[in-house]
């Protein structure tokens, strides 16, 4: 969904990770990536590529990318979201 970047940092367990608010608590979270590029701040569309894996983070030789949805404290399974019907209203 679209949203607003509102973290985007290094760590050295996820590598580069950037955080999407998209409203009404739900946020989605993107590791092992490039944060070149982008901003706090930056407004994104649902479907935007927003940065490519560069492999970075804990796990040697792997180019593949974590992503993480939380609502208000809680990490919840994306895929629970998709089969329960969740949409989030557009402005």
């Amino acid at each position: 969904a679209s949203g607003k970047v509102a973290y985007v940092g290094n760590d050295t367990l996820f590598g580069g990770f950037i955080v999407v608010d998209h409203g009404l608590g739900v946020r989605s979270w993107y590791t092992r990536v490039d944060t070149t590029g982008i901003n706090v701040g930056d407004e994104v569309t649902q479907g935007q590529k927003l940065a490519p894996n560069d492999g970075s983070g804990f796990v040697e030789n792997s180019k593949r990318t974590f992503s993480a949805v939380s609502v208000g404290n809680e990490f919840v399974s994306p895929l629970w979201l998709i089969e329960n019907g969740f949409e989030l209203p557009t402005a």
